[in-house]
């Protein structure tokens, strides 16, 4: 039932056009700001729905997840005024909070009570490619609805959620593992946990910052640069859904491959490899033909899913059961911040020169960043290594 769950929430129909859909009433800059008011409803949601999730349940909260997107979904085709988009973009914001590490700890944590969770990173690259299966299918279809009718993606979606929800209350359960009973205080403590974990130490924090770094280049990339840097080469949607779908097709082969390559590899050498191709795919965007740019594009897609398992995998190695949604809610709080930040900027940025030169610096502070967090991360191990010779 997980994987048709996932295989449908990923059928995420609106991928290839959504920026094509805006800018038929929005400038670049509003639909910048629209998509930070979502991001920062999502923040200010994220740790609270997280505590939510562990204290009255994972099913419950993945409930109401679905049924939010659903409405936000099917409304949207019918709206021409800025504050009507603004308003389901909050909707879609609380709803993202809620899923956003939910899923992730409600999957973890019925493979615990199944006393199989050595299996999670086989079922995870499962996922993965089921994800991209669904997005190979989405990118092409999505962009066809659109050409028929711009809001047809927009509601077949929104019923696609309403089946997911209806699964969620019929077909699934909600796992035992660690559960904790509820009170204010446990709730307000709570939302503390999730940090606390994630810099219990040294070489946890260093881990979690560098993961949350280049977590924030792909993020920047899905949810503003990937459909615009393929607009300015000149594609429309249909062009858009197959390009993403090439990429997507790579993805789903490298996640079924996950397990193999992790154990032959190691962690370590597939994370400079997937890094590497994300900020490459930055940094030479401005200086190469269309041709080139979209196979920029299919790179970092292809390798995003090679990341996402590899942080999947570690971040839910680093936390405890109990506090695993507010732990991972926590982590998306970080770089969803991040994200905030750079939006509205971004959106003036790209209105008075380009995506691609966006693109180009965001490759420089990903690197920037990411290379002195891992200079500190072998400087640090250095010393304590040399303190214990001593």
């Amino acid at each position: 039932m997980i994987y048709l769950i996932t295989f449908l929430g990923e059928l995420y129909l609106i991928i290839p056009i959504w920026i094509f859909f805006y800018q038929r009433v929005l400038t670049f800059e509003q639909i910048a700001l629209i998509t930070s008011i979502q991001q920062l409803t999502a923040v200010l949601f994220e740790l609270p729905t997280g505590a939510f999730a562990d204290l009255f349940g994972k099913k419950k909260t993945l409930i109401i997840c679905y049924f939010l997107y659903s409405i936000s979904l099917l409304f949207m085709p019918f709206g021409f005024a800025f504050i009507y988009f603004i308003i389901l973009e909050i909707i879609k914001g609380i709803a993202k909070a809620m899923y956003s590490g939910t899923f992730e700890a409600f999957v973890y944590d019925t493979l615990k009570d199944q006393n199989k969770e050595k299996e999670y990173p086989k079922i995870t690259a499962n996922m993965t490619t089921i994800s991209w299966v669904a997005l190979i299918i989405a990118g092409v279809l999505g962009g066809f609805m659109y050409e028929i009718w711009y809001g047809l993606p927009y509601i077949v979606l929104g019923i696609i959620y309403v089946i997911i929800t209806i699964i969620m209350i019929f077909f699934t359960t909600e796992p035992n593992t660690d559960t904790i009973k509820y009170s204010l205080k446990s709730y307000i403590s709570q939302n503390t946990k999730g940090f606390k974990e994630l810099f219990a130490s040294f070489k946890t924090s260093t881990i979690v910052l560098i993961l949350a770094i280049v977590t924030f280049g792909y993020y920047v990339a899905s949810e503003l640069l990937g459909i615009s840097q393929a607009k300015e080469y000149g594609m429309n949607g249909i062009q858009v859904g197959f390009l993403f779908s090439i990429g997507y097709l790579f993805s789903a082969v490298a996640s079924q491959f996950f397990p193999k390559l992790l154990k032959k590899f190691g962690n370590k050498i597939l994370f400079t490899v997937s890094t590497t191709m994300l900020i490459l795919s930055f940094l030479l965007a401005k200086f190469v033909s269309p041709v080139l740019g979209a196979m920029l594009i299919i790179m970092r897609i292809s390798s995003s899913t090679t990341f996402s398992n590899l942080r999947t995998v570690k971040v839910n190695s680093l936390v405890s059961s109990k506090n695993r949604a507010t732990a991972l809610s926590s982590f998306s709080l970080m770089y969803v911040s991040a994200y905030i930040i750079t939006a509205y900027f971004a959106g003036k940025y790209i209105e008075a020169k380009s995506p691609n030169e966006f693109a180009f610096l965001i490759g420089i502070i990903v690197t920037i960043m990411a290379g002195f967090l891992g200079f500190i991360s072998i400087f640090g191990r250095s010393i304590r290594t040399n303190s214990k010779e001593v």
